[in-house]
């Protein structure tokens, strides 16, 4: 077990009969080893790299990149370019879906795409300190009211920046209203084996576009993943619930707090089990983290 608090709060209210979770990574992650980075550019790594770090904490399977489904991410990407918008693309693909949009601070550099891949991915991550373990689309699984301790830096950490502009919670720079976890379900649900993604500097899109609405060094990503979530369904095994931890947007770790791996919304179902059991089970898990060592 992880030394960090882990604390069902929602529980109070009479669901505290479930039965725990049994199955547990141990510190075990997912192996890396055998991910294929061949004929990628820097922004395509950065991207898998980041997603497959991130979903080997949570013990769920790596992603391979899918070249089909970044040239319709980047596509997409420029749409929103062209039409200084922040919507869903809706089309006709059974994908799943999760944008992204930036517009840098003083000092960053708007065109460097491998670096906005990386922290693209990350911000959709952050999204666990607000998250609740449950069924897709269930309103206990946000967290409503959550506010970073004094002391957050995850913003000048996200940025790499120093200044007071940088300073606070990358959660402050999002209106409670506008505050979501389905970037982060999406991320890491366990049935997805496949992501491709695309990241435009919005001056390039006039290169595709003859006018273009989004300021010139507006920033927009977006990543389309094999299988999209659907309502009603938990995203990922209590096991990969139980590995999470909420940093509380703190760079130190007495903080922490492990997820609740007990469903907010209503018991396991014993299909529920046995799937997820299933899935979990044909994941290669190492020991060890050498083979995501950098990748932070």
């Amino acid at each position: 077990c992880s030394s960090v608090t882990n604390s069902c709060d929602f529980m109070a209210s009479g669901q505290g009969s479930r039965a725990p979770v049994t199955d547990s990574l141990d510190g075990r992650l997912t192996s890396l080893a055998g991910v294929s980075y061949a004929g990628l550019d820097a922004p395509a790594r950065a991207a898998l790299r980041t997603h497959n770090v991130l979903r080997a904490r949570a013990g769920v399977q790596a992603l391979s990149w899918s070249a089909e489904m970044a040239a319709v991410a980047t596509d997409y990407a420029h749409v929103l370019c062209r039409d200084n918008s922040f919507v869903h693309s809706y089309d006709e693909h059974p994908w799943g879906e999760n944008i992204y949009a930036h517009i840098p601070g003083g000092g960053e550099d708007a065109a460097d795409a491998a670096t906005h891949s990386a922290r693209m991915v990350k911000s959709w991550f952050n999204e666990v300190n607000y998250y609740r373990y449950g069924r897709i689309g269930r309103s206990c699984t946000l967290i409503k009211g959550y506010t970073a301790p004094e002391g957050a830096d995850s913003y000048a950490r996200k940025v790499n920046m120093t200044g007071d502009v940088f300073q606070g919670a990358e959660s402050s720079l999002i209106a409670e209203s506008a505050r979501m976890v389905g970037h982060l379900t999406q991320l890491l649900h366990a049935r997805a084996s496949s992501v491709g993604c695309g990241v435009v500097h919005c001056a390039d899109s006039r290169a595709v576009f003859d006018a273009v609405e989004s300021p010139a060094d507006r920033t927009v990503g977006v990543c389309r993943y094999n299988v999209m979530q659907t309502t009603s369904e938990l995203p990922f095994s209590p096991r990969a619930a139980a590995a999470l931890v909420r940093d509380l947007e703190t760079l130190s770790a007495d903080d922490d707090e492990a997820l609740c791996a007990v469903p907010c919304d209503a018991p396991l179902t014993d299909a529920d089990r046995a799937a997820h059991r299933a899935i979990d089970e044909a994941v290669v898990l190492t020991e060890s983290s050498g083979d995501i060592a950098g990748a932070e």
